[in-house]
C-alpha cells in the first residue's frame, strides 16, 4: 500500500508540475490588446506593400513597352527635327519681354545683361 500511495503522490506531483508549467507558459506568452492590434496592422500593411510592389512592377513593364512603342512610332514618322522639340516658352507678359529684348538688341546691350549670341539668335533678335 505504501508503494501505491507513493506512486499516486508522485503522479499527482508530476501532473501539478506540468499544469503549473502550462499555466506559466500561457501567462508569459499572452499578448496585450494593443500588441495584438499592432501586429495585425503590421501584417495588413505588409500585405498591402507586397500588393503595391507587384502593381509597381506591372506598371513599370507597361510603361517600358509604351515608351518603346512611342520611340518606334517617332522613328517611323521620321521625326521633325529639333525645331519641334524646342518650343519657345510663353510667359504671361511675353509681348513686353519681346519688346524689351528688341530694344536691348537694337542698342547692343545684350553683352551687359548676360545674353550670349546663341540665346539672342534663339530669341529671334
Amino acid at each position: 500500500m505504501n508503494i501505491e500511495k507513493l506512486n499516486s503522490s508522485l503522479f499527482l506531483t508530476i501532473m501539478l508540475l506540468l499544469v503549473g508549467l502550462l499555466c506559466y507558459w500561457a501567462v508569459v506568452t499572452i499578448q496585450s490588446g494593443t500588441e495584438h492590434k499592432l501586429e495585425e496592422k503590421v501584417e495588413k500593411l505588409e500585405e498591402e506593400n507586397d500588393s503595391l510592389k507587384k502593381n509597381l512592377t506591372t506598371l513599370t513593364r507597361e510603361l517600358d513597352t509604351l515608351k518603346s512603342a512611342e520611340e518606334a512610332r517617332k522613328q517611323a514618322e521620321g521625326g521633325d527635327s529639333l525645331a519641334n522639340a524646342i518650343a519657345p516658352t510663353a510667359y504671361k507678359h511675353q509681348t513686353l519681354i519681346n519688346e524689351l529684348e528688341k530694344l536691348i538688341a537694337d542698342r547692343g546691350w545684350h553683352f551687359y545683361i548676360g545674353r550670349s549670341d546663341h540665346q539672342q539668335n534663339l530669341a529671334g533678335g
